[in-house]
């Protein structure tokens, strides 16, 4: 049986997955603890993505097993305006399609995203290595 629970910042493996930048996540384990998957978002006041998912990952021994798409259900309880995001891979294309959400269309090399704008990236990482030292 998987155990799905909101990420902890107390836990160790969590906060090297997301809580140290200040994202939202949610993992899954089964009950002996093993690791399953996880999703993480980027934070509501993040500068260039707020709210998208930043990244699902599901171990290979529990793929194909809506692992992913109940993480997804799971953080939809834990942050309602998440979304999925532009930048995706071919098989996270066709998992955020199965999952009957609204899915923004995906950036590619025939559809890039817009430039990225210096000052914007560069205020963000600012943004991360204060949140970072505020955990040290």
């Amino acid at each position: 049986m998987i155990v799905y629970r909101e990420m902890d910042p107390g836990n160790e493996r969590d906060y090297w997955v997301s809580w140290r930048w200040g994202e939202g996540g949610v993992v899954a384990e089964t009950e002996t603890g093993e690791h399953a998957g996880y999703l993480v978002w980027y934070p509501p006041d993040h500068r260039l993505n707020p709210n998208e998912i930043r990244q699902v990952t599901v171990s290979p021994a529990f793929r194909r097993q809506g692992v992913a798409t109940e993480l997804f259900r799971q953080a939809q309880k834990v942050n309602p305006g998440i979304q999925h995001s532009r930048i995706r891979t071919a098989a996270g294309d066709l998992w955020a399609k199965s999952t009957g959400d609204e899915v923004p269309v995906r950036y590619s090399y025939t559809n890039p995203p817009p430039p990225w704008r210096f000052d914007e990236y560069a205020e963000d990482i600012k943004h991360k290595i204060e949140k970072e030292a505020a955990f040290a």
